[in-house]
């Protein structure tokens, strides 16, 4: 295991308010229907971003069970592979896919390794990423 990734499991009470924003997000993203995200989708480059204030109230109890303190949050959906630039070198990463994998960077910007992650599990990484496609994650940074 690289150096630069952390690996955990969920508590159960993490891992099911995970799941609660999990389920708020996936479906159809043009569809509002009761206990969905409040606010529709921001359309990015190869997917979409999230957010309304029951996320944030969801996200807020997610961050209080893991202890991490206050940090900063974004939850999005992408359609294709996507860069994830860590310019703070430390970065959660919360997958809200089945599976999830992950490719981590050198410093030089080539891939240096492969993560698979499973339901229930999240990453702290402290370098560049890339994040595979169809896929959604929470990416909590610091303030």
């Amino acid at each position: 295991m690289s150096e630069n990734i952390v690996p955990s499991n969920f508590a159960a009470p993490a891992e099911l308010i995970r799941k609660q924003i999990q389920e708020m997000i996936h479906g159809d993203v043009d569809e509002q229907k009761s206990g969905k995200a409040d606010g529709l989708p921001t359309k990015i480059k190869g997917g979409a971003i999230y957010g309304g204030d029951i996320l944030a109230r969801k996200f807020s109890e997610l961050i209080h069970e893991m202890k991490i303190g206050d940090w900063i949050r974004t939850v999005a959906r992408f359609h294709e592979a996507k860069e994830i630039v860590n310019d703070a070198s430390r970065m959660y990463l919360i997958p809200l896919s089945d599976t999830f994998t992950l490719f981590l960077k050198t410093d030089e910007g080539r891939i240096s390794s492969e993560q698979v992650l499973e339901e229930g599990q999240y990453a702290y990484i402290k370098t560049d990423a890339v994040v595979c496609a169809r896929t959604s994650v929470i990416f909590l940074t610091p303030p």
